[in-house]
């Protein structure tokens, strides 16, 4: 169910998601008492524990976790939160999807200029992973390990790195990676 799948989405994304856009919180049938000691709903919904968020989720099988996270892009603003809703779309996704990835790129450019170069190193990571074409799919590792470089994971970036088809890079692309791998601190270049 979308409300288990992920905390901290907003009440209204989630009834949205249920198909309940406009309806009034006080309308909904809360006989769930015992929810009450495990969620908090206010304006965002919100697991009281870890744990509980991670039992419920393990409960749900892998189906059930991709529709929820598909209800809840769908329930998304792209205008409003694009990176969440690329998140979700990235979730529900099974297989390759290059729109999907091209979504998660331009959601690592803005984590990026917002200086959140991990939220930018998982976004073109989770892009890469999604991307068909072999040679799109290596710049978009080698984008999510520089990023991770540049956050402090070295061992991290070049997992990362492992994903990328060197032999696909153009020469300035695989002079980058190479100094990545002797774990030389320069300056990446900035463009990609």
């Amino acid at each position: 169910e979308a409300a288990r799948s992920l905390d901290d989405e907003t009440l209204g994304e989630v009834l949205q998601s249920y198909g309940l856009a406009g309806c009034d919180p006080v309308d909904i049938d809360c006989r769930h008492t015992a929810a009450d000691e495990l969620v908090d709903i206010g304006v965002k919904i919100r697991f009281r524990h870890p744990l509980v968020r991670s039992a419920v989720i393990a409960a749900e099988s892998p189906e059930e976790r991709r529709a929820a996270h598909l209800a809840l892009a769908e329930a998304t603003s792209a205008e409003r939160d694009p990176d969440r809703r690329a998140w979700h779309l990235a979730e529900s996704t099974v297989g390759l999807d290059e729109r999907v990835a091209s979504e998660l790129v331009a959601s690592a450019v803005r984590a990026k200029r917002r200086g959140g170069l991990v939220a930018a190193a998982t976004f073109h990571a989770r892009g890469a992973a999604l991307t068909p074409d072999a040679r799109t799919r290596s710049n978009r590792a080698l984008m999510a390990a520089e990023d991770t470089f540049r956050a402090g994971g070295l061992m991290e970036a070049l997992r990362l790195l492992d994903q990328a088809d060197l032999f696909l890079l153009d020469e300035h692309r695989q002079a980058r990676a190479d100094r990545m791998q002797l774990g030389q601190p320069h300056h990446f270049g900035a463009q990609h």
